[in-house]
Formats: structure tokens, C-alpha cells, sequence
């Protein structure tokens, strides 16, 4: 039991750096396979999971003896509207004892559902770029902020941008010996996509191990040895088959065992034996857990496949393109507004002044009312004139600085997605599933700056400035 306790704490633990399928097939799954693990645990330890009808001769100690001894060395189904076989046929057939095993298959396969969870964190572990700390960073530093200027984000920053600029084809070192032919290829083709190569490699592996469960679920839980991952069971459960017809998860079995007796001396041994009916309990507790298990694993395996599709096509360079420029966008500002009061604040200014004329109109009369709000209105207007003025300005500025930016933009994010490579893609998706936009977004827009400055600084006119300032 310690070994699952430490399991489930592991399926606690926050998983940032996938997806919501992730999270579903790597904790949810573990958890109600732990969990599952845990009743039918209790209900074979803890509880009565078999009761035997004995014969009218037999006292309490008989019938708690036959009881589990039959649990223990399995039992026969023998189909309702059958007449009982005599002894030899009946030992001919098939014991079911799987029940025996099931909280310890149960825990298995929770342990099977962890595998690709820890084959990402390997993978994570070797791979250049530090994706599951910045995950890390990025949900405690940034989501309980929103602060994208925190310093402590700034080391995030400068490891993707180095991160990135180390496995970029154009700056990879290059060795010309024929002897590293393949460390080349790795390096110019392969390392730069290896995080990514490896996050698909996981959702396959997802449903291969989905597939695994609902096989062993087939297998192991409701006793059958058909390759149909459970459908010809739970499609007769649906079909509201009793067992009695199908023989799926029995309530009643027979079995049968010797007793050894004293004779009539005591150097003689006598064998009794005894045939029992008995009822299995437990069955009515496992068939409602295969059911929900099944419909589970069935949900999280569409899932999968939806998922798989979804990144395959998130890594296509039509999919990236749309996606990175979104991101920059969403944080250019062309420029802020520098206009020293905004209107609202103006007109506040303007009523409260216009509340203390109120005042003095009751104490200097009329005529000094009037006089006074007439040079406070011409005040008002000449602010506000000023203000649209500067705000007219702008607005003609910003439309200049777009119209420069887009007619560069396309250049310069064809090849920012080049620099960044399918790992920068899969980064900046995390951070908006894990994160939020605006992470994800500001984070881009902070690497697309820099890059701009770093590698086309010499060809580039003046570029806005993204949302916050790259430190």
C-alpha cells in the first residue's frame, strides 16, 4: 500500500508542462485506477467477498473454512439452467481465480497509465530546453502576477532565446569529419525538433497504452480471452444480459474440495469430499467499476486521437505561421498613449470644479458666477481641443508604424519561425495552456523583438515596442 500512497502522490502533483488530454490520461486515469485498486482491496480483505451454502451439518468453523478456502482456490461457473456435472467433469473446468489478483492488476494498470508521464519527464530532463521549468516559472511567477515584467520571469526569457539560438541550423556547430555524419544530422535537423518529436511520440504512446488497459480490463477483470478490448462485454451488459447467459462476472460458481478425515485407527487418513455453492458478492461491486472504467478509458481514447490530430496539425508551418503572428500582435502597441491627462480625467476635473462654483455662487452672487464658469468652460474646451488634437496625432502615427511593421512582418516571422523550430511552437502552446494568453503572447512577442534586433537589425526600419520591455 506504501508503494501506491507514493504513486498517488506522484498523480497529485501539478502537471504543467501538457495538455488537458495529458492531465486526463496521466493523473485522472492513475487516480481512478488507484482508486479502484483500493475498493476491491477492502472489499477482499476487509469484507465478506464470498459466502458458501453449506450443508445442514456443517457448524460456523465449516462453513467460514469452505468459504475461504473456495476464495482462495478459485471456483467454477456452471451456467444456472445447467444440471450439475458429476466430480471429474467437473474439475475439468476452468477455475476462475482472477478475482484473486484484481486490486493488484487494478494498481498495475494505474502504474502502466504513469508511463508515458515519465517518459515526458525523461524526455524533458534531456532536452536542451528547460520546458517543464519555464512551465513551472511560468504558472507561479506569471498567473498568480500577471506581472510579464517580473524579474524573476527574465532568466525564463534569456534561456529560451539562447535555448533557441544554440539549435538553430543557421548557428549549430557543424562538424565536416565523415565520422559524425549522424551527430550533424542530429543537430541540424533532428535536436532542434526534439522535445516536439518526442511530445507526439507520447500521445501515440497514450493510446497504445489506452488500448493495453482496455485490454487487460478485458483480460484480467471480466475474464475473457477475445482481442475486442471489452466490447462483446459491455455491449451485453448494455444489452441488459444477466449472468446467467452470458457468464460475465457470475454471482453464483460451485466448488468443490477434499477434507481429510481420521479413520478408524490412528495411522489412517480418510478424504472427504464436499461440493458447495457459493455466491460471489464481490462480482456485483467489480462489474460496476469494469463498466465505468471502460466507458472512461473509451472517452479518454477519442480524446487521444482528437488530440494527436490537433498537434500534428498545430506543427504545420501554415498552423504555426497563424498562430505566432496572433501572438504578436495581440501585444503591439503602436505607440501608448502619451497624452498628459486623459479625457475622462479632464471631465472630472471639470465637475469637480463646477461643484465648488456651486458653493461660491451662494456666497459671491450671480454676476461672479457666471464670469467664473464661463473662464473654467473656455478652460474646458481649449483642454479638450488639445486633447483630440494630440489624440488625432497619434492615431496617424500608429496607422504609419502598422503600416511599416506589416509591410516587414511577413519577412521577418518567416524567419523567426525558423529560428524558434517546432520545440519554440510547442513552448509558447504550453504557456497558453498552462499560463494564459497573454503569456504566451508577451512571451513571443518579447523573443520575436529581440530576434528582429539580433538578426535584422541591419535591413529593419524602426520597430514598435512589444507590451513590456525586453530586459
Amino acid at each position: 500500500m506504501n508503494v501506491i500512497g507514493t504513486a498517488l502522490n506522484k498523480v497529485t502533483k501539478p502537471l504543467r508542462n501538457g495538455d488537458r488530454v495529458d492531465r486526463w490520461n496521466h493523473k485522472i486515469t492513475p487516480y481512478l485506477l488507484f482508486t479502484a485498486g483500493a475498493i476491491t482491496f477492502t472489499l477482499h480483505y476487509g469484507g465478506s467477498p464470498m459466502h458458501c451454502w453449506p450443508k445442514g451439518n456443517w457448524d460456523s468453523p465449516w462453513k467460514q473454512y469452505a468459504a475461504d478456502f473456495c476464495f482462495i482456490d478459485g471456483t467454477r461457473y456452471v451456467n444456472t439452467s445447467e444440471l450439475l456435472p458429476n466430480r471429474h467433469d467437473l474439475e475439468d473446468m476452468p477455475k476462475m481465480n482472477f478475482y484473486q489478483w484484481l486490486p493488484f492488476i487494478f494498481a498495475l494498470m494505474g502504474f502502466i497509465a504513469l508511463a508515458p508521464r515519465y517518459l515526458w519527464k525523461a524526455i524533458n530532463d534531456a532536452s536542451y530546453l528547460c520546458l517543464k521549468e519555464c512551465c513551472d516559472m511560468a504558472v507561479d511567477k506569471f498567473r498568480k502576477t500577471t506581472d510579464a515584467s517580473n524579474p524573476a520571469l527574465l532568466p525564463m526569457y534569456d534561456h529560451l532565446l539562447e535555448a533557441f539560438e544554440r539549435k538553430h541550423p543557421e548557428t549549430a556547430i557543424v562538424n565536416r569529419s565523415h565520422m559524425n555524419l549522424v551527430i550533424n544530422f542530429w543537430n541540424r535537423f533532428i535536436s532542434n525538433k526534439f522535445l516536439t518529436l518526442g511530445y507526439l511520440f507520447g500521445k501515440v504512446l497514450n493510446i497504445i497504452v489506452i488500448f493495453v488497459l482496455l485490454q487487460m480490463l478485458n483480460v484480467y477483470v471480466a475474464n475473457q480471452r477475445d482481442l475486442d478490448f471489452g466490447f462483446n462485454v459491455i455491449t451485453k451488459l448494455l444489452n441488459l444480459q444477466t449472468w446467467e447467459h452470458t457468464g460475465f462476472f457470475p454471482r453464483v460458481s460451485i466448488c468443490n474440495f477434499d477434507v481429510r478425515i481420521k479413520g478408524d485407527t490412528e495411522e489412517s487418513t480418510l478424504w472427504e469430499h464436499h461440493i458447495a455453492q457459493c455466491v460471489l458478492v464481490y462480482h456485483m461491486v467489480v462489474e460496476k467499476v469494469f463498466i465505468l472504467i471502460w466507458f472512461w478509458l473509451v472517452a479518454v481514447q477519442a480524446l487521444n486521437f482528437y488530440s494527436l490530430a490537433a498537434w500534428m496539425y498545430a506543427f504545420t508551418p501554415f498552423s504555426s505561421w497563424n498562430y505566432v503572428d496572433e501572438l504578436v500582435d495581440y501585444c503591439v502597441l503602436f505607440p501608448r498613449d502619451i497624452a498628459p491627462e486623459p479625457l475622462a480625467e479632464i471631465k472630472a476635473k471639470y465637475n469637480h470644479l463646477t461643484t465648488m462654483l456651486d458653493d461660491i455662487a451662494e456666497h459671491s452672487g450671480k454676476y461672479k458666477y457666471d464670469e467664473t464658469f464661463q473662464a473654467l468652460k473656455d478652460e474646458y474646451d481649449e483642454e479638450e481641443a488639445e486633447y483630440k488634437a494630440l489624440v488625432e496625432r497619434q492615431m496617424e502615427t500608429r496607422c504609419t508604424e502598422i503600416r511599416a511593421f506589416n509591410s516587414r512582418k511577413d519577412e521577418l516571422l518567416s524567419d523567426f519561425l525558423k529560428f524558434i523550430g517546432s520545440d519554440g511552437i510547442l513552448a509558447l502552446r504550453m504557456f497558453e495552456a498552462n499560463a494564459s494568453t497573454r503569456f504566451a503572447s508577451i512571451t513571443a512577442s518579447k523573443l520575436f523583438w529581440k530576434f528582429s534586433k539580433s538578426y535584422k537589425a541591419h535591413s529593419e526600419p524602426e520597430t514598435p515596442k512589444s507590451e513590456e520591455t525586453f530586459s
